[in-house]
């Protein structure tokens, strides 16, 4: 199902992301893209920062 919203931007972040965006590609492409790299490197962050504290238990020792 699809439905249009707006999204108030200033004219430099539109500029920015159309500046991102490739040709073919349309803003909702970009912006699921963009999410998912967020994803990703949140997800990435979360697994590091777990790595520093220490909160993984080696398979050895399970």
């Amino acid at each position: 199902m699809s439905s249009e919203h707006r999204i108030p931007l200033s004219e430099e972040r539109r500029n920015e992301l159309r500046d991102l965006k490739e040709g073919g590609q349309s803003y909702d492409d970009l912006l699921a893209e963009m999410v998912q790299h967020e994803k990703e490197r949140r997800l990435s962050e979360m697994f590091d920062r777990s790595l520093e504290e220490d909160e993984f238990v080696p398979l050895e020792d399970v």
